[in-house]
């Protein structure tokens, strides 16, 4: 069904710059095995992918776009926390 599931290497921080003993927030590693192994799996799902109806493959979208609207705050503070960035800039 084109769905794999990757492990990985432990998580890691992301601290204020400001404030280098406050975590911000943790992520997922992964080692270049497991991107090369995510980026295979994507790649064995194009034919997949391709026979969905653009229909289909438009809400898939439209999903995703929703989401990212619903974490729009939290996204905009990863930026501004990790890469120093003001509220326009990691808006864009």
């Amino acid at each position: 069904d084109g769905v794999e599931s990757l492990v990985g290497q432990g998580q890691a921080s992301a601290v204020d710059p400001s404030d280098t003993q406050q975590k911000r927030y943790t992520y997922t590693l992964a080692n270049t095995k497991q991107v090369d192994s995510a980026i295979a799996c994507a790649k064995r799902s194009e034919a997949q992918w391709a026979a969905i109806a653009p229909k289909e493959r438009a809400k898939v979208f439209v999903n995703l776009a929703q989401a990212l609207r619903r974490y729009r705050g939290d996204l905009i503070g990863a930026m501004m926390v990790s890469c120093a960035k003001t509220a326009v800039e990691a808006d864009v």
